[in-house]
């Protein structure tokens, strides 16, 4: 990579080799100057074939747009959290600001103006520490908004809030206390997805990443339009269902911020109902996930698990 100049898209990939080109011209189209492809390694021997062909598409752009298209395939797998941010903090080292686009998730092509957008609004609001293409509420409506929740389906970032946020991901950040504003049921809500993603039990990074935002009073800017389709409701998927709603959804034209951004309490409830699915029963059911993942986690594992309390 090049010595510091504007900003990098980084491309997660895995075994979509159709949806990497795509993203690839898209970009290409939109002129973003440097993309930075990091393909996992398979995790069976039945990946394979599929991660081999996401090899063949990075070395093939990496080729014909030499310094502009790099990629890196990974010696042994590290999962979709652990890839997501060993991948940015590599960008990080030579780019200030970051556009992160996992493999299924398909920019339109004013999803670039609006990370453009994005950087100058974080440069000049520390507290918005990612800004996110997605938008599952606001349809027909446009309205610039900043909630407490990120959106990681297609989204910008920053070097100086990419370190600022790695406290989310130490192992004592289990424990940290969540704001005492929160519903009951939401804090039980982060506070055990939180803690199930430290320990390893499920293969997620942006649950403490939002819980860290939430203990710190930390915002994101959401776009005011839809600007990235995900595809993931596929065999490949990890965190989405199939048939999701909020999957394969149509984008729209981004108009820049013709409005001052806010933040609208409604807004963040609709997210917290209907894209979280926060309910009354999540003390009690993460509760007893804890009690069940203690009692089936080896004996000699079991003190390597940090209790929140």
């Amino acid at each position: 990579m090049p010595s510091l100049v504007s900003e990098c898209l980084v491309i997660v990939a895995y075994k979509r080799a159709d949806n990497l080109k795509e993203i690839i011209e898209r970009a290409l189209f939109a002129n973003v100057g440097n993309i930075y492809i990091s393909i996992d390694c398979a995790k069976t021997a039945q990946d394979s074939l599929e991660v081999e062909k996401v090899e063949t598409v990075a070395r093939h752009y990496s080729e014909l747009y030499k310094g502009q298209v790099r990629f890196v395939k990974r010696k042994v797998n590290f999962g979709s959290s652990n890839n997501v941010r060993t991948s940015i903090s590599e960008a990080m080292e030579f780019f200030e600001d970051v556009i992160v686009l996992e493999d299924d998730c398909i920019p339109a092509a004013d999803f670039f103006k609006f990370c453009d957008v994005a950087f100058d609004y974080m440069s000049d609001n520390p507290q918005v520490v990612l800004s996110s293409g997605s938008q599952f509420v606001l349809e027909g409506d446009y309205f610039p908004v900043l909630s407490i929740y990120p959106l990681i389906w297609g989204w910008c970032i920053n070097r100086v809030s990419w370190n600022r946020l790695q406290d989310a991901f130490r192992p004592q950040a289990v424990g940290d206390p969540l704001p005492s504003n929160l519903g009951r049921a939401e804090r039980a809500f982060w506070r055990n997805g939180r803690r199930r993603s430290l320990n390893g039990y499920i293969d997620a990074w942006d649950i403490p990443l939002a819980a860290y935002m939430l203990s710190n009073n930390l915002l994101a800017l959401h776009s005011p339009v839809n600007l990235v389709t995900n595809s993931g409701d596929d065999s490949v998927a990890l965190h989405v269902r199939q048939n999701d709603p909020f999957c394969n959804r149509q984008t729209g034209e981004f108009l820049g911020l013709i409005s001052a951004p806010v933040q609208i309490p409604t807004y963040d409830r609709w997210l917290r109902r209907k894209l979280f699915k926060i309910r009354i029963w999540h003390p009690v059911t993460g509760f007893i996930r804890k009690a069940i993942e203690f009692y089936l986690r080896p004996v000699d594992k079991r003190d390597h698990i940090h209790s929140p309390n």
